[in-house]
């Protein structure tokens, strides 16, 4: 095998490490939905079609407060079962793996990535009540087709890095994958050839926080949740970075153009089950209409009845 010019031991440990975590992904992804749904309150509905965009949420502002780190901290109980089977410099090494993973790095990291959340579930009343202001508001229907081709389109001049994927709430998978950096890691960090850590320990790190991009709690699994990562970690993009209120709150995010792309993404849009009587489908058509949106969004009521108290 021809290596590149100034190729080292630790770039080619992490290449190996990044195929991993994308088989993983790929893995999680093996059935691509249709369509994906977007609830949101009707100041949030009423953003997004005068603006054609979708607000990325920085990760430690999203609804699950341990957002990433849950992952991280899974991947490292899991390590620290293998710890006793493993012989002393190596255990060693995987020490100050667990070491260099404190929260405070992790949530260093986790500013710098903005996800926006989708859902697999079509009308569904837990989406209705968590995330559309107690079933008042609307659902976007978007067809995948049009995410999963934005992120691989050549001709599309990326500015940041885009990642989409499944969310995952099991664990056996997510093991299958640290075992096999576990073992790639052991197999490099024996070598005698090495004697630096440090560009291991930073493979390992990236790797187990890759991973736990698409993990989190079981307790969250009904979400059913499908999100992008847009990374803006350098100084460029983080211009691009605006601040929202949420209660007593400032939420840095940042915009997602959807609008420009063809043919139209935004295949239907519901109405929730509390909204206001006045919100019928043909005052939202009219609403879509004024905005540049043709008749061949498709617009439904939600088939729950709910009373918001």
């Amino acid at each position: 095998m021809i290596m590149p010019p100034n190729d080292s031991v630790f770039d080619r440990h992490g290449r190996e490490c990044d195929q991993i975590v994308d088989e993983f992904i790929k893995s999680r992804c093996a059935n691509n939905p249709e369509k994906l749904f977007h609830y949101t309150s009707v100041a949030g509905f009423e953003a997004i079609i005068r603006n054609g965009t979708l607000w990325a949420t920085a990760l430690p502002h999203m609804n699950d407060p341990t957002e990433l780190i849950h992952g991280v901290e899974k991947f490292n109980e899991y390590l620290q079962q293998k710890l006793p089977i493993l012989s002393g410099d190596l255990r060693k090494f995987w020490d100050k793996c667990l070491s260099g993973t404190d929260n405070s790095t992790i949530r260093k990291i986790s500013d710098q990535f903005f996800s926006i959340s989708f859902s697999k579930k079509e009308d569904d009343l837990n989406q209705w009540r968590s995330y559309a202001k107690d079933c008042s508001g609307f659902s976007l229907e978007f067809s995948y087709d049009f995410i999963n081709s934005y992120m691989k389109d050549p001709e599309i001049p990326h500015k940041h890095k885009f990642f989409s994927s499944e969310i995952f709430y099991d664990y056996e998978v997510f093991h299958v994958a640290s075992d096999k950096i576990i073992a790639l890691t052991n197999k490099y960090a024996s070598n005698e050839r090495t004697n630096d850590s440090l560009g291991f320990l930073i493979n390992v790190i990236t790797a187990s926080l890759r991973l736990s991009f698409y993990q989190k709690n079981k307790h969250y699994r009904e979400e059913k949740e499908w999100r992008i990562l847009i990374y803006m970690g350098n100084e460029k993009q983080e211009q691009e970075i605006e601040y929202r209120t949420r209660g007593n709150s400032l939420v840095p995010y940042t915009e997602f153009n959807w609008k420009s792309a063809t043919p139209c993404p935004l295949k239907r849009v519901w109405i929730g089950p509390a909204a206001a009587h006045d919100t019928t489908p043909e005052s939202v058509k009219a609403f879509l209409k004024h905005h540049g949106y043709g008749d061949e969004i498709e617009v439904l009521k939600s088939d729950f009845q709910y009373r918001s108290l």
